[in-house]
């Protein structure tokens, strides 16, 4: 049987999506390697009855090394004709000797002729790839024709990505199959297309039906995908982008059903405090919510709480860790442990938050984080990646260090954040007071809000100003900006925004006064206009900027 190169790139490229493996062979770093390791053969073979086959890397040049193994599927099947295998192979400094890994080989239930399945080797480190990273194994059975049972008809898989377009953008169609020996597409493409792999189609205008058709000794089996325009002023997911939820693209963040959908909220200080009703009420369409279980909550209770009063209120979720665990604030934190300790956390309690995916977006650590600074920059890139590994495939949003003020870390290292995210859906968020940085008036609000719009404009990343308070010269970044100077300013740079906070209490017993950043007077309670601050009053009730005026739901809800 003879495969195709694109069923080889596409076993590749699925291999290469397991290892992780980006890091240490490309070009540009050659320089620094000894040697390379190559696959001793492009093909192998075994008998069904032999037990096992052993495929052999050899290596040349000295230093310590080492490289990635995985099998993948073509007809032969893991865990039915053979064992799913991977692993590493190490070398130390000046060791050249080849070295093997061992593929268990099933005889349990035999058949006739061959069956195959690839290796491959990726993530090489301390050594370049050479030029056999990939083989086919070919397993002969010990059945004769005569006893083996009938063959099984192929099973076909075949979806498109994007699923809805805009007239003229494209989409890609990825397939597979088991048990097929030649596939043959037909409808809106033609042609014999292997056993699995992937194309890009473009220039889309109309509904389109792709159909594949696999050929195998027990039959063929076909299958369809279906892609269709979508409605005027939606957008489509990129295919990058493998998550159902909201989606970051040229600078704008859009929800599930490719509408732009902007901020205009609240933050939420305390999960306990009585504010869902009072916050429905007032309109908003995202809320920034503390979830921390230092207070002897759970993350399953606060799961509920989230469900409960915010995504059964249609209002976006926006999920924000406060604490570490231990309770150390991660505001104005420069610590790369406390950081390591809240991913961690969001890692641990994946189960609870990534069925949010769809509805959520997720504030990795609040105001974590130095100015200006490398140590934000990777920090964050290492985050993203292990949220990304745990399952978290929506829109992760990440503060600004420097207490969540600092435009610099934005400005000169936010693009290297993003651009690490496989997914490209990073939103930044900056907080708007004060003199702890040496910004508060409004001619350098502007300026910052403008610099911001030019990085989205640069290199597609999107930003909100997810807090800011009632001025008024109070706090400990004080500014005497007041919050319609900074909605309007974000209106103006199309910025989404949330304002801190709803419950912000100052005085005993969860009260407010006018001195102060709460929004409410009693404990986020809201019925009518007088139970709003002045600075509540303002930011809800504006006829111009306030919140009933502008906000719109998702259209997800």
């Amino acid at each position: 049987m003879v495969y195709s190169q694109r069923s080889i790139l596409s076993i590749l490229a699925a291999l290469v999506i397991y290892f992780g493996a980006s890091a240490h062979n490309d070009a540009a770093a050659n320089w620094r390697w000894s040697g390379e390791v190559s696959l001793s053969a492009s093909t192998y073979t075994a008998t069904q009855n032999a037990g096992s086959v052993t495929i052999t890397v050899n290596r040349t040049g000295g230093g310590g090394a080492s490289v990635n193994y995985a099998t993948a599927d073509i007809t032969a099947l893991a865990g039915a004709d053979y064992t799913a295998t991977h692993g590493s192979l190490s070398w130390g400094n000046r060791d050249t000797a080849p070295k093997s890994f061992v593929v268990p080989i099933s005889n349990a239930k035999p058949f006739a002729g061959g069956k195959t399945f690839a290796v491959a080797i990726a993530g090489a480190s301390g050594v370049s790839l050479g030029t056999t990273t990939s083989a086919i194994v070919t397993i002969n059975g010990d059945a004769s024709s005569a006893s083996a049972p009938a063959a099984s008809p192929p099973t076909v898989s075949i979806s498109a990505s994007p699923t809805s377009v805009s007239s003229g953008s494209g989409s890609t169609l990825t397939w597979s199959s088991t048990n097929a020996g030649t596939c043959t597409a037909s409808g809106d493409w033609s042609g014999s297309m292997g056993i699995q792999g992937s194309e890009a189609i473009g220039n889309i205008t109309s509904a389109k039906t792709y159909t594949i058709a696999c050929n195998g000794t027990g039959g063929t089996t076909t299958q369809s995908a279906t892609v269709s325009i979508a409605a005027s002023g939606t957008v489509s997911r990129p295919s990058y982008n493998t998550g159902d939820g909201f989606f970051v693209l040229n600078g704008k963040l859009y929800d599930a059903n490719g509408n732009e959908f902007r901020m205009r909220g609240v933050d939420r200080n305390h999960y306990d405090s009585n504010s869902a009703a009072g916050i429905l009420k007032s309109g908003a369409n995202a809320v920034r919510i503390f979830v921390e279980t230092d207070y002897g909550q759970t993350w399953s209770g606060l799961a509920n709480i989230v469900q409960t009063q915010h995504v059964a209120n249609k209002e976006v979720p926006v999920i924000t860790a406060s604490m570490n665990g231990s309770g150390t604030n991660t505001s104005c934190n420069t610590t790369t442990a406390v950081l390591t300790t809240v991913v961690n956390n969001w890692v641990n309690s994946a189960a609870v938050w990534t069925p949010f995916n769809k509805n959520s977006i997720v504030n990795i650590a609040n105001e974590w984080g130095p100015s200006n600074s490398t140590v934000w920059r990777d920090s964050y890139i290492s985050a993203i990646a292990s949220m990304r590994a745990a399952g978290y495939l929506g829109t992760l949003l990440i503060d600004t260090g420097g207490c969540g003020q600092d435009p610099n870390d934005l400005m000169n290292y936010a693009a290297a954040v993003f651009n690490s995210d496989p997914q490209k859906n990073v939103m930044f968020a900056f907080h708007f007071y004060g003199l702890a940085n040496g910004y508060s008036t409004v001619a350098q609000m502007d300026t910052i809000f403008s610099e911001l719009v030019g990085l989205s404009q640069t290199y597609g990343m999107a930003f909100a100003i997810t807090e800011f308070g009632p001025g008024m010269d109070i706090g400990p970044s004080p500014t005497m900006v007041t919050p319609g100077q900074v909605i309007t300013a974000a209106e103006a740079n199309n910025l989404g925004w949330l304002a801190w906070a709803w419950d912000d209490n100052d005085l005993a017993n969860c009260q407010s006064d006018n001195n102060w950043f709460s929004m409410t007077y009693n404990c986020g309670v809201y019925t009518q206009p007088s139970d709003l601050t002045n600075y509540g009053q303002d930011v809800v009730l504006n006829p111009t900027y306030g919140i009933t005026a502008l906000a719109k739901r998702a259209t997800i809800f």
